[in-house]
């Protein structure tokens, strides 16, 4: 699975919009958060750090391959 869908499962699974999460890390947007989820950008590790924390996840669940 790639980080991107790893991101959006675990988004969903929280049951969070993106606007929601957006707003949780700080983001005026969705947008990022859009992008990391597409592909288009990669999240900077702090994001990454902050996403485990919101979603309940180790961050290993990123980073590593399944």
């Amino acid at each position: 699975m790639t980080l991107q869908e790893k991101l959006r499962r675990a988004r969903l699974e929280k049951g969070l919009s993106l606007f929601q999460v957006a707003d949780a890390l700080g983001y005026k947007t969705r947008a990022s958060v859009h992008h990391w989820e597409t592909g288009y950008r990669i999240p900077k590790l702090a994001s990454l750090k902050k996403l485990a924390k919101l979603y309940e996840v180790d961050i290993l669940h990123f980073i590593t391959d399944d």
